[in-house]
Order: C-alpha cells, then sequence, then structure tokens
C-alpha cells in the first residue's frame, strides 16, 4: 500500500469534526455572491470571488487528499462551485474504504460515546476524566487498526517514509515551489522536496492558504471603503 494511504489509516481520529472555518468561508462565497448580483457594489468585487475560487481549488484537493477522497473530482468541483465544495468537504469524514476497518473504527467510536454520554463536560472533573478516556481509546483505536491492517496482510511500500506523509502532496508541491523561486532557482524542486524538507515546504504551503485569505479581506476592506467614499 502506498506509505501515505497507510500513515492516514493508521492515524483515522476516534473523534471527527467538520472544519467550520472552510465551511463559515463557503458560506461567505454564496452570500457575497448574491450581494454583487442583486445590490449596488462594484462589479470589482468580482476578483474576491476569483481568489476565492482558487482558493478553493488548492484547498479542495488538500483536503481531498488528507480525507482519502478524490482529488479530481473535488478539484473540478471548487472551480465550478467553490462555495459548495467548500461546504461540503468541510461537512465529510475520512474515507475508509476497507470495510473491515471501517467496521472495526465504528466499533470503537461506539464504545467510546458510550462510555462519556453520560458525563458533564462543564464540570472540571468530568472533564479530565472524558479527557482520559479519549487519550486511552485513541490509543486503542491505532493498535486495532494497526493489528487489522496486519491481519489483513496490509503493509506500507516504505516504511522508512510513513511519518514524513501527514501532509498532502498538493500542499508540499506549493511549499516546493515557493522555496524554489524564493532561491532564484539555485536548489532543483527535486531536492526542495526531499522527505527532510516535507515538513517545512507543507508549513509554507499552509502558509500560502492563508496570505491568499489575508489578500481577499484586504481587497474586499479596500473596495468597500472606496465604494462608501
Amino acid at each position: 500500500m502506498n506509505p501515505k494511504k497507510y500513515y492516514k489509516l493508521l492515524n483515522i481520529p476516534l473523534v471527527e469534526e467538520a472544519d467550520t472555518k472552510i465551511i463559515a468561508l463557503g458560506c461567505f462565497t454564496i452570500l457575497f455572491s448574491i450581494t454583487i448580483i442583486i445590490s449596488d457594489l462594484p462589479k470589482q468585487l468580482s476578483v474576491i470571488l476569483l481568489l476565492i475560487r482558487i482558493f478553493s481549488f488548492f484547498y479542495a484537493i488538500h483536503k481531498a487528499e488528507l480525507l482519502n477522497r478524490n482529488k479530481f473530482f473535488w478539484g473540478i468541483l471548487s472551480l465550478i462551485t467553490p462555495s459548495i465544495a467548500l461546504i461540503t468537504i468541510g461537512l465529510l469524514h475520512f474515507n475508509i474504504d476497507i470495510k473491515p476497518l471501517k467496521t472495526l473504527v465504528k466499533n470503537h467510536r461506539d464504545e467510546y460515546q458510550k462510555k462519556v454520554s453520560n458525563l458533564n463536560l462543564i464540570n472540571n472533573t468530568d472533564t479530565k476524566l472524558a479527557s482520559e478516556i479519549y487519550l486511552e481509546h485513541n490509543e486503542k483505536l491505532k493498535a486495532s487498526i494497526k493489528n487489522k491492517l496486519d491481519e489483513l496482510t496490509i503493509y506500507p511500500q516504505k516504511t522508512a517514509s510513513i511519518e514524513m506523509n501527514e501532509h498532502s502532496n498538493i500542499t508540499v508541491i506549493i511549499g516546493s515551489y515557493i522555496f524554489f523561486l524564493l532561491s532564484f532557482g539555485k536548489r532543483s524542486i527535486g531536492s526542495i522536496k526531499d522527505d527532510k524538507n516535507i515538513a517545512n515546504n507543507a508549513r509554507v504551503g499552509h502558509i500560502f492558504y492563508l496570505v491568499i485569505l489575508i489578500i481577499i479581506i484586504v481587497i474586499i476592506i479596500n473596495l468597500l471603503r472606496k465604494s462608501s467614499g
């Protein structure tokens, strides 16, 4: 099995939550599009929608890979309807495409929910207990997943690379090219993308997403100021 996928399977979370920030951005995109259409806001604001579409494309591919879903489908959908793509992928959970493993994870999650369902999380003692229960069951889940994969004779192709594959390829590639541009071509893309630099490249990739969002916000503020003035 591909080491990246194997690593992700080993680290399936005990509890999955929706990505509220991305869902909020998707909702904002819908409202912003409607506002431009029905109001007298300058049409130049449509540049914001273009930036959101670009952000959506890269982020949807990034998120789809982390969730073990079809990157091509989500990349195309984000270009066609970025708001729907952002909201939907923000709600999705990790896709477990191995049936015995899916059943195992479900059983662990059900067992965990039964133990914490009667706890009062407002109470400090219960909150601490819930945290301890989570850590205990999370470790049990990881061990069970490893045993199940061994039982199914599913192993990574390159065990040495497992720890370095927790980031999506699109994020690492973006970071790699940014490093390449900043070094003025003195280093090759291949050397920048080696295992030692994957974590740094991924950080730069995430900063790229953040910068696009900041640019979107700055442009919105400036254009609104001009329109109101």
